[in-house]
């Protein structure tokens, strides 16, 4: 599946996800991975990979700032897993969707 149609359907699920007011799950991923096909080790990966290289290297790929994104979405993302989840967290950003990532950081990352 290209990065192109996952951004897609992770647009989709996230303004679908959103807009519910259904009651909690015991495991909303879990939920949410079935529901749209979205593979929650993708969502987790954002808060697990470090940039390798750049201006913010170390930086998780989820706390990489919009403007880098957006540079990067203008000239091209990285290819492969890299650029699959830099897009992700670009579209998640750029279609105001920050709580998601709020969110996500609560279940993935450990103080």
């Amino acid at each position: 599946m290209s990065s192109e149609v996952q951004m897609v359907r992770l647009n989709g699920l996230f303004k679908k996800h959103c807009m519910r007011q259904s009651a909690p799950q015991k495991n909303k991923t879990q939920q949410m991975s079935n529901e749209f096909g979205i593979n929650p080790e993708i969502l987790k990966e954002l808060f697990t990979t470090k940039m390798p290289f750049g201006k913010h290297k170390g930086l998780l790929i989820a706390d990489l700032p919009a403007y880098y994104l957006e540079w990067f979405s203008a000239k091209g993302f990285p290819p492969g897993k890299l650029g699959m989840l830099m897009a992700t967290v670009f579209e998640i950003k750029t279609n105001g969707l920050q709580d998601i990532l709020f969110e996500l950081r609560k279940r993935f990352v450990k103080n």
